[in-house]
């Protein structure tokens, strides 16, 4: 965050072309991350998904809960609350999976401890998709045409 801030700062007609390609290079990584946290507890996985995923989804849809209620208290308007909302449950599991490399101290390889992370990474998307539609269909055509 700090380096696109200081790249928007110092060259601002790059910032568009720049965002575009990292958004993309941070969304592989991202899906790499996830793919070896499965594979490396993949038995691990299957065996505590059934125990886990309730709880991960219901902690997703408080998560974003409160970034929607936070970002109307704060006055924000629709495409914003619709913005803050869906980072406030999405960024969670790529925190998770970095906290849990840091504080497992894993030199290679992720932790088991970035197993319920990885299942959060992976249900997240069970709200946020149908989140992102029902923003989508029930905005006006003025609120989807404005500028951010």
């Amino acid at each position: 965050v700090g380096l696109g801030m200081a790249l928007t700062r110092v060259m601002p007609s790059a910032t568009p072309t720049l965002s575009f390609w990292m958004s993309r290079v941070t969304l592989v990584l991202f899906v790499v991350l996830l793919i070896a946290a499965l594979a490396a507890n993949w038995g691990l996985f299957i065996a505590n998904i059934g125990t886990l995923e309730p709880a991960l989804i219901t902690m997703n849809a408080v998560l974003m809960l409160i970034g929607m209620a936070t970002s109307k208290l704060a006055g924000l308007n629709r495409r914003d609350t619709t913005s803050v909302t869906i980072e406030s449950a999405v960024q969670n599991g790529t925190l998770g999976i970095a906290v849990g490399v840091i504080v497992a101290g894993a030199a290679s390889g992720l932790p088991p401890t970035t197993l319920p992370t990885a299942i959060y990474s992976i249900t997240v998307w069970l709200l946020t998709i149908p989140f992102i539609i029902w923003r989508r269909t029930s905005a006006t055509s003025s609120e989807l045409t404005q500028p951010a």
